[in-house]
């Protein structure tokens, strides 16, 4: 059964889906604040590079988009498995005030992975 729906806000207007392995995650840059946000764990997306990129790419294309009142749009639904009880479906989503910050974060992390599981980063990357 899908999870609830994943919106990506308006302005996130730089789009680009990444894989690792058989884990996803969408990353959206709002040009206009440099502010960067990161989805993981997308379900309704393929963990197959070309195949997400894909799916993605029509899901977000004007023609095609589902929006919400505020111009959100529909990129999928919560998707990570592995949670505490049977059945619970999550995503994590970061926000990183900029690409830099971004940058800094992942060369701490193997892999490149940005989803830190209960990790606070609203502290750690604030700085301009």
């Amino acid at each position: 059964m899908p999870g609830p729906i994943l919106y990506l806000p308006k302005g996130f207007d730089q789009v680009k889906y990444e894989s690792f392995g058989d884990l996803n995650q969408v990353v959206a840059t709002n040009k206009k604040t440099g502010e960067v946000l990161v989805i993981a764990h997308v379900e309704g997306l393929s963990s197959n590079q070309a195949e997400g990129q894909k799916q993605l790419r029509q899901r977000l294309d004007p023609k095609n988009a589902t929006t919400n009142s505020e111009g959100s749009r529909l990129i999928g639904q919560l998707g990570g498995p592995g949670a505490d009880s049977p059945g619970t479906r999550h995503s994590h989503i970061t926000l990183y005030q900029n690409a830099e910050g971004r940058r800094q974060y992942q060369a701490r992390k193997p892999g490149g992975r940005d989803y830190s599981g209960t990790a606070d980063l609203r502290k750690t990357f604030t700085q301009r």
